[in-house]
């Protein structure tokens, strides 16, 4: 019976070749699972922070407001609120929020449009707030369409006068909406990314340990598909208003330059000093950024249509007192008027003496 070689006598087993299998086989199945979460959107679904939580409501007396529900593409039934104007109303300005919290938490950053006589409707993606469903790239994105419509088919909205105010993730979603829907007429995108596989690849560059990942994990993981960089040059000849914080610290200031210059005329960019992300410290500054949205809003709208005036509505009350009767008018005797001549055709009567 043979026995085992042991020792220094056994066989070596070619290291180099296993050290070759190895070498080539992890890369290949790290590259094939990054393949498969490309497809899947896995990767993807991280973008997205939904909350359900209730932040509170606005007060209706001070921000009057009508509580909505309406439809997206594939039947997903989404959650807003239509704040009114209280005088006339000069547009209807739909506002895509960023991300994180909800409707609940957002309405605040559109407060300001109401008094300055835009109704405004702000919405839930799927996923958030009191919407249906589940967040994705090209959900949310159907929404922001399925919004479109929604204002589309009002009767106290005009039409003609519909403008996007996009926050964050919500303004990289304004650029693509509005790019694919003419019947938009403005578009305001506050601290907006250039595409979801760069602010990936931003966000990997500040850590030293995640640093070597950014040169290829974003592009092997995550869908380049609705690419704001890719579409804010179709939004012309619509006037476009990007407003970023120079000092965001999550999406880099450089990203609306790049917006700005791939963009085509009319366009201009609203730079806040010391803003952060969404975050303006001077109260100052913050005025300065509320009125430069508004007179954007009233050039590229331009002033809302003159209606006829109508005369006010009666106000129901009592019923009027009857008229006395008229006064006898009728003049004495003494100062009547003096009786009608005879006719022509009669002879006068004799004078005395005749």
């Amino acid at each position: 019976m043979t026995q085992p070689e042991s020792g220094a006598d056994a066989p070596k087993r070619p290291r180099g070749r296993i050290g070759l299998k190895r070498l080539v086989g992890y890369p290949v199945a790290f590259l094939l699972l990054c393949g498969v979460a490309n497809m899947l959107g896995l990767v993807d679904r991280l973008f997205y922070v939904p909350d359900r939580r209730d932040y509170g409501k606005p007060d209706p007396l001070e921000l009057p407001y009508e509580s909505v529900a309406f439809t997206s593409g594939d039947g997903t039934t989404l959650a807003g609120w239509l704040f009114a104007s209280p005088g006339r109303r000069k547009g209807t300005v739909i506002h895509v929020h960023g991300n994180a919290a909800n409707i609940s938490n957002h309405f605040r950053a559109i407060a300001f449009l109401p008094t300055a006589e835009y109704q405004v409707l702000t919405f839930d993606y799927r996923g958030y707030g009191e919407s249906g469903g589940s967040p994705s790239r090209s959900g949310c994105l159907a929404d922001v369409h399925a919004a479109i419509d929604f204002v589309k088919g009002r009767t106290d909205a005009a039409p003609d006068r519909i403008a996007l105010f996009g926050q964050s993730l919500g303004a990289a979603f304004a650029i693509v909406a509005a790019a694919e829907r003419p019947e938009v007429k403005a578009v305001v995108a506050e601290a907006s990314f250039t595409s979801h596989r760069a602010i990936a690849r931003a966000v990997l560059r500040r850590h030293p340990v995640t640093f070597p990942f950014s040169w290829f994990l974003p592009t092997l993981t995550l869908s380049g598909a609705y690419a704001p960089i890719d579409y804010i040059d179709r939004l012309a000849p619509r006037p476009l208003l990007l407003v970023h914080g120079k000092a965001d610290p999550l999406i880099p200031f450089q990203m609306s330059e790049e917006l700005l210059a791939r963009a085509k005329e009319p366009k201009r960019l609203h730079a806040i000093a010391d803003g952060g992300h969404l975050e303006i410290p001077d109260p100052i500054v913050e005025r300065a950024y509320r009125d430069a949205i508004i007179r954007f809003l009233d050039e590229a709208l331009g002033p809302p249509p003159v209606s006829p005036r109508l005369p006010p509505t009666p106000r129901p009350g009592p019923a009027p007192a009857p008229n006395p009767p008229a006064p006898d008018v009728t003049p004495p005797p003494s100062i009547r008027a003096p009786s009608t001549p005879h006719p022509a055709s009669e002879p006068p009567p004799p004078l005395p003496g005749q």
